[in-house]
């Protein structure tokens, strides 16, 4: 369950190592959990359960999620919230389901920067 308001739990620890120093802003990425709750609990809650030291972020999400919806897109929305957060490219990389209502999401989390329709420094 959630905590109140829909605030982000960090969930068991030990994917991929967990964090490392210098790997990725927790804070950041927590934030961009609560603000992805804010927004769409009940039907989907996301909790983070590690970072991993490539550039991987494993979250559960769990809900009844919206019938009409699609099921990929709570989690791209998702990976869209963390993107804006770290100013880096997130995508999905993997989905498992654990069961019922719950999916444990890898994103994968680039380095190539905000800019993808090119022109972006260092690039010619």
């Amino acid at each position: 369950m959630p905590g109140p308001g829909g605030r982000a739990r960090r969930g068991s620890p030990g994917f991929g190592g967990g964090s490392r120093p210098g790997t990725f802003p927790i804070d950041a990425i927590l934030r961009a959990v609560e603000r992805f709750n804010s927004l769409r609990s009940p039907e989907a809650t996301a909790w983070l359960v590690g970072v991993g030291g490539e550039g991987r972020v494993l979250v559960r999400v769990s809900g009844p999620f919206c019938a009409s919806c699609g099921l990929y897109d709570y989690f791209d929305d998702l990976a869209l919230e963390i993107e804006d957060m770290l100013g880096e490219e997130v995508r999905p990389e993997s989905v498992e389901e654990e069961g019922g209502d719950s999916f444990l999401v890898t994103l994968s989390i680039g380095r190539r920067g905000r800019d993808r329709a090119g022109g972006g420094e260092g690039e010619g």
